[in-house]
Order: structure tokens, then C-alpha cells, then sequence
């Protein structure tokens, strides 16, 4: 299936950042005639003799609920019509009109550039409507282009998950709950907790023993990690706050929470009164896959040092046979013999105090998302995230 403009976006989001499109971004062709419309169409709305507003397809309704609350059925207007077994929207209208009124086919959309989702568009006379008035509609193939400068970065991608009363509040309620169960709450608990103090952040990633919270436009996230790897995650993160190399994350704040006094019968699960709970604010990143990141010359250090220390797959695999030749060429001309994330690699591995790379947490195969190797939106830089 097609995949929608927002998942477009957050696939570009991988390898160019985060993007929020302006209506300036689009480019407007040919008339789209009704039974040519289905889910994932990007269209100009044109009514009152100017285009109004820009959307997404996202499908078509059925008849059973009001106002197009019984949600999608039909991913194109033409499977809308076959399957009412009519062949014109003025048959589909009469079909609609011995119901009572309201209970019609719909058009659900969502408006690209204010984000607004709803079943706009309703049949009158035959046509594609809008509004009260019943405004008659024309869809205008619409085409994303983003302009020279690129669209503009979102208004509130500075936006943090908590205020910083909204923090302390958060953590003195988190350091309460430990204190009065003797235990680390359940990941669906805290998540309540961040919820009451701060109604817009949501959890936005989780792993075996961390999970995130942000904000749906903000470039910070607060990470909270318990039980075993708690330690580790410490050792990590105050040793990346120091360090200015570009391929580690950027932490702006690390609180180690208080662990249960004494054990319980979920030691096992949640984490036991030896375990090392850490909260970190530190920015956000997008997750990283292989085969549709732009890799360049510089990256080829990195692919070849992840394939001799058994942690990716072989670079061909990854980058394609013909595209790996080409990149190894332009590196060798180039004189790249070495990487800033080569170098934060070995770092790392010094960091860990092992010698067998094996150890290090982090894998790059092409057919799936890396892990711990992520990319910092802004610039497409890959950072090497929690691999203890």
C-alpha cells in the first residue's frame, strides 16, 4: 500500500530532517475528474474561483453513520461506486437520499499544511461539495516540491517535553512512587505520570529497559531508563555530554533517580534496589534505515568497519553492488580513509573497556532498522546511541 504524505515525510525525516510543508512547497497540474480519486492523491481544493487549501486523500466513507463517522471503507471513489453498484456520484446521491439526512457518502482528507483531518467533502447535486453553502469543488493534481531553500523547519521543533517546573514536578512524583512501592514503576504508570504534568508529551520510543517522551513536534525528547541497563546507560550518556564529536548524542541534562530501597516480588521485571534508574533530557533522533539512507563517500570508513567487526552486513548488501563500486571509487580520489564516526566508534569501544568488538550493542543489515544507530534530523548525521 501506498504509503501516506505524513509517512513520506517521517522516510525523508530519515536522511533530511524533519520537514513541515508550506503551501508554497506544491505545485498545481491538471483537473483530477471524480472517479480518478482515491487514498494517497495530493490535490488542490478549488472552489469560489481560487484554490483554497491543499490535501491528502485518505479514503472514502460509507453510508451507515452520520457526517462520515463510521470511517474509511473505499480507498477510491471508483471501488465507492462498484460496490453501491452504481456508476455515476448523482446515482450514489439518490441511493444516499432515502436515508435520513446526514447519512451519506464522504470524502475523509487531511489538509497538508494546517494538519486538520476530517469528511470534508460531501455529494450534492451530483457533485463534490464543501461547506454549509455547498460549495462546488475542483481537485487540482497537486505535486510536492519543496522550494530552493527547502520547506521550512517546524515552527516548534525547539518545543521541550517538559517545562522546567513541569520536571521537577514530574520527578518528584516518579521519586515519590519509588519511595511509597519500594519498586520502579510500570512503564504504562509512568507514562500516566507524564501525562498529567505535561498533556502533550506521549511516549515516542521504547527499548528493553528505556523508553522516551517527547512531544509530536519537538527536537527533544526526556529518556527515562531502569533496571539493568541503567548502569551502563549512566557510564554512557555523562561520558557523551562531554564529548563534541558530531557521530555521539547530545545530552543536556542526566539525574540518576533513586532506586527501590529494598527488593520486591517484581525485582525481576521492573528492576531490584541495586539497579541504577536514570532520567535524561537529550535531543531527538530519527531511526536509521539502511537501504534508503543517502550514503556518500564519507561513509565509506563506516560501512567497511561495521562489516570486519561483524556488526552490518557486507556494504554491497546494504548500499547495492554497482552504487558500493562507485562510492569506494569517489572515497579512494578523495584520500577518505577514516571517519569522525569511525572515530567515535573506537571511542566507544574504548570507553566499554573491551576488546572484542562483539560487545558493542549496535547492528546495520540492510532489510532492517539499525540498531542503536540513529540520525540526527537536522542533518542527516548518523549517532551511535546507547550501545553498551
Amino acid at each position: 500500500m501506498k504509503p501516506t504524505f505524513k509517512e513520506y515525510l517521517i522516510n525523508e525525516a530519515t536522511y533530511h530532517g524533519w520537514r513541515e510543508p508550506e503551501a508554497t512547497d506544491f505545485q498545481f497540474g491538471k483537473t483530477v475528474r471524480s472517479p480518478q480519486l482515491k487514498r494517497g492523491m495530493l490535490l488542490g481544493i478549488k472552489y469560489q474561483n481560487s484554490i483554497k487549501f491543499i490535501i491528502e486523500v485518505l479514503g472514502f466513507t460509507g453510508n451507515d453513520k452520520k457526517y462520515g463517522e463510521g470511517g474509511i471503507l473505499y480507498n477510491s471513489a471508483k471501488e465507492m461506486l462498484s460496490t453501491n453498484k452504481v456508476s455515476t456520484l448523482k446515482e450514489l446521491e439518490e441511493l444516499d437520499h432515502k436515508n435520513e439526512y446526514g447519512y451519506g457518502h464522504y470524502m475523509k482528507a487531511r489538509d497538508l499544511v494546517d494538519k486538520k483531518v476530517g469528511p470534508w467533502f460531501y455529494i450534492f447535486k451530483g457533485k463534490w461539495v464543501i461547506g454549509s453553502s455547498a460549495d462546488t469543488v475542483t481537485f487540482i493534481e497537486a505535486k510536492y516540491v519543496p522550494s530552493k531553500d527547502g520547506p521550512r523547519v517546524l515552527s516548534q521543533v525547539h518545543e521541550t517535553p517538559f517545562t522546567d517546573r513541569q520536571e521537577q514536578r514530574f520527578l518528584t512524583t516518579l521519586g515519590q512512587d519509588v519511595d511509597k512501592r519500594d519498586s520502579w514503576p510500570s512503564p504504562h504508570r509512568i507514562t500516566k505520570m507524564v501525562k498529567d504534568v505535561s498533556p502533550k508529551a506521549k511516549k515516542i520510543g521504547s527499548g528493553g529497559y528505556s523508553d522516551a517522551y517527547g512531544r509530536d513536534r519537538s527536537s527533544m525528547v526526556i529518556k527515562l531508563t531502569h533496571g539493568g541497563d541503567g548502569a551502563e546507560t549512566l557510564r554512557f550518556l555523562k561520558w557523551a555530554k562531554q564529548k563534541k564529536n558530531p557521530h555521539l548524542p547530545k545530552v543536556y541534562s542526566i539525574k540518576k533517580i533513586q532506586s527501590a530501597p529494598k527488593p520486591t516480588e517484581f525485582d525481576d521485571f521492573w528492576g531490584s534496589s541495586d539497579d541504577v534508574n536514570v532520567y535524561a533530557r537529550m535531543e531527538r533522533l530519527v531511526p536509521l534505515h539502511p537501504n534508503k539512507y543517502k550514503w556518500k563517500p564519507e561513509h565509506v570508513p563506516f560501512l567497511e568497519w561495521m562489516f570486519l567487526t561483524d556488526h552490518g552486513d557486507r556494504p554491497e548488501y546494504i548500499v547495492g553492488g554497482d552504487k558500493w563500486r562507485k562510492l569506494k571509487s569517489q572515497a579512494s580520489r578523495q584520500r577518505i580513509y577514516s571517519s569522525k564516526l569511525v572515530q567515535a566508534l573506537k571511542m566507544v569501544t574504548r570507553l566499554a573497556g573491551i576488546d572484542d568488538f562483539d560487545e558493542l550493542d549496535i547492528t546495520l543489515i540492510s532489510d532492517q532498522i539499525a540498531h542503536n544507530l540513529m540520525v540526527r534530523p537536522s542533518t542527516g548525521e548518523i549517532v551511535i546511541h546507547d550501545p553498551f
